[in-house]
């Protein structure tokens, strides 16, 4: 699936948020790895894994972003 997105404003957040604070550098990426993980935690009816034929749901959820550049 390919969605194209206005980034605009997720662009003026980090900035913001950078200016807020300096431990941590804000990229667009930690944003959109955040909203993943968001949208997945309001379908954890959905979390699980397939074992034997049988759905088993999950109680612990995780993301990773992996960025290569």
């Amino acid at each position: 699936m390919t969605n194209e997105l206005v980034m605009d404003k997720v662009f003026d957040y980090c900035n913001k948020l950078n200016e807020e604070q300096k431990e941590v550098h804000i990229t667009a990426t930690h944003i959109m790895g955040h909203a993943l993980a968001w949208a997945i935690h309001k379908q954890r009816r959905d979390i699980g894994r397939i074992s034997w034929g049988s759905f088993k749901r999950s109680k612990s959820l995780g993301v990773t972003v992996l960025v290569d550049f």
